[in-house]
């Protein structure tokens, strides 16, 4: 008997041609411009990066070939869910690709599993590519995969195992830390970055370290890409953009990690900075009515405290490390109060000079 993976659809023809989404999604524009010139593909002159895909897409399933594509999944609250490109920092566009709430029940799925599938185009009125037949979620064949617990009821024990003694300023870090490394805000700490990504990196080859830039600016963006987007998952959101899509970059990132823990593996997150973090929660947060020292929005300030309570090395297994670095808070009251409202329930706390 044959297995589905997916909805109701047959598999469609095929001129036996393949395309990877993924590999779309990693060109720049000027590739993608070429490529949409080479298929005569009309677009207009104000098609972004993602809207170049999504043309580039359809003319392939046009021509009949099979379409391949992942992404990490974020489900909405109807149930159904869309896959999001690491390349762009999980933000919504019009390549994302929907996932049917059957697939989500089937398969268990939540936000933050990887899924790799066969894609179909939109059909009638539907403006999505969808999953067609789920071929992986993290990396294991959807009906092989091992029962594991969430994430939310892993035991967790004290840390034990050092995780980057060959960076200076982290030699006391251990696995399942929450660190909070205290900088002054007009310091540039991406080189700090890169060295705690290469030093763990070196220690712990088999580490996942996922390195979060929030409201940062572009250029040092662009500058980490280019040094670890190799050998780390990078995801950004920089000062010009939404407190929402900050948020936002932040909460798949995260669920993303959470994913992996709960299959056992050892996860970091290098996080500059939790003090942008914060001011996202409190401007994002419904009003509470109860203000936290310094003005914060008492809700905001508990949505950054449950971030960083998530580090833990489990007992069976796994383990999230957090290295969050935070503005020490001179000349600015909200900086000192999302210092304070933090500080005492770190594990290590280390000054940067």
């Amino acid at each position: 008997m044959t297995t589905r993976h997916n909805d109701d659809d047959s598999h469609g023809s095929s001129n036996g041609h393949s395309v990877c989404l993924a590999d779309l999604q990693q060109q720049g524009v000027h590739e993608l411009e070429l490529l949409c010139e080479k298929r005569d593909i009309e677009r207009s002159h104000s098609s972004g990066r993602q809207d170049l895909v999504l043309a580039l897409l359809n003319d392939y399933a046009r021509d009949d070939h099979r379409i391949e594509g992942g992404g990490i999944l974020e489900v909405l609250p109807d149930g159904f869910g869309f896959l999001r490109s690491a390349t762009y920092s999980y933000t919504p566009g019009p390549d994302d690709v929907y996932v049917s709430p059957a697939q989500i029940r089937r398969f268990q799925l939540r936000t933050g599993h990887c899924l790799e599938g066969e894609l179909r185009p939109p059909k009638g009125t539907e403006k999505y590519f969808a999953m067609m037949r789920v071929t992986s979620v993290d990396e294991t064949s959807p009906d092989e995969r091992p029962a594991v617990l969430p994430f939310e009821i892993l035991e967790a024990e004290l840390p034990s195992e050092p995780l980057a003694s060959a960076v200076t300023e982290l030699a006391g870090l251990q696995k399942g830390h929450r660190c909070l490394l205290i900088v002054d805000p007009l310091s540039r700490t991406t080189p700090f970055l890169v060295e705690a990504a290469r030093g763990i990196r070196a220690a712990h080859p088999d580490t996942h370290i996922l390195a979060m830039q929030i409201d940062q600016p572009p250029e040092e963006v662009t500058w980490l890409r280019r040094e670890i987007g190799d050998d780390c998952n990078v995801v950004s959101s920089t000062f010009a953009e939404t407190s929402a899509r900050l948020v936002h970059t932040a909460e798949i990132a995260h669920e993303r990690c959470c994913r992996l823990v709960e299959e056992g593996h050892d996860v970091v997150i290098l996080l500059d900075s939790l003090t942008g973090l914060a001011r996202a929660h409190d401007i994002e947060s419904a009003p509470s009515g109860r203000l936290a020292p310094g003005g914060l929005d008492a809700l905001g300030v508990v949505k950054t405290k449950r971030f960083l309570a998530t580090a833990r090395d489990v007992a069976d297994g796994g383990s999230l490390t957090i290295v969050a670095l935070t503005h020490d808070g001179k000349g600015s009251r909200i900086d000192t109060a999302v210092l304070e409202s933090v500080v005492k329930h770190a594990s290590q706390v280390i000054e940067l000079t």
